[in-house]
């Protein structure tokens, strides 16, 4: 798993070795970043058509992380802090992802 979003030299190690990329950007920023990585992954003769892009859900709603999935998101992290435990989030997140997988 790689992490981050810098086109130069990220994203080229993202080409090169990842099967998973942090993508820590915005639904409409993805189309780009995932051309600069297909564009990085023929200069290194790499498939990357099993990519999995993850992004984290923070305090988004579910209008941004549709947006995200429908962008190709599919594998989601979620920050979890206590010592407050909120398990109504993780309860509405889960609930979020099973509506999807349906």
């Amino acid at each position: 798993m790689i992490g981050g979003k810098g086109e130069q030299k990220t994203l080229r190690l993202v080409a090169r070795h990842a099967d998973i990329w942090h993508s820590f950007v915005r639904p409409h920023e993805l189309p780009h970043k995932l051309d600069v990585i297909e564009r990085w992954a023929e200069r290194e003769q790499r498939d990357t058509s099993g990519l999995v892009i993850s992004n984290e859900l923070g305090h988004r709603g579910e209008d941004h992380a549709d947006d995200l999935y429908d962008a190709g998101v599919r594998l989601f992290t979620l920050a979890f802090h206590g010592p407050d435990w909120d398990y109504d989030l993780v309860r509405r997140w889960l609930r979020w992802r099973d509506a999807k997988n349906a």
